[in-house]
């Protein structure tokens, strides 16, 4: 595997990656480490408001149903 790291100010949409010709038609994986990105102000925060709606939703399930057996197949499946 052959790395490149640097470090550099963003200060528009578009990164300059020296020597780019080498890589021209190949698979590459970038990589952005931010320090202190929680400190930025100008970053939106995702709207999760529909967390709050689904929080609120009120399911009848019925009793003949084992839900615990469920999720734990679901989490299972997840793994």
């Amino acid at each position: 595997m052959y790395a490149i790291e640097f470090e550099t100010t963003v200060t528009n949409r578009y990164l300059e990656l020296k020597d780019f010709e080498k890589f021209i038609n190949k698979n590459v994986k970038v990589i952005v480490l931010v320090n202190n990105m929680h400190d930025d102000h100008d970053i939106k925060k995702p709207d999760i408001s529909y967390i709050e709606k689904l929080k609120n939703r009120h399911v009848k399930v019925d009793k003949n149903i084992d839900i615990d057996n469920i999720m734990q197949e679901m989490s299972n499946g997840l793994s």
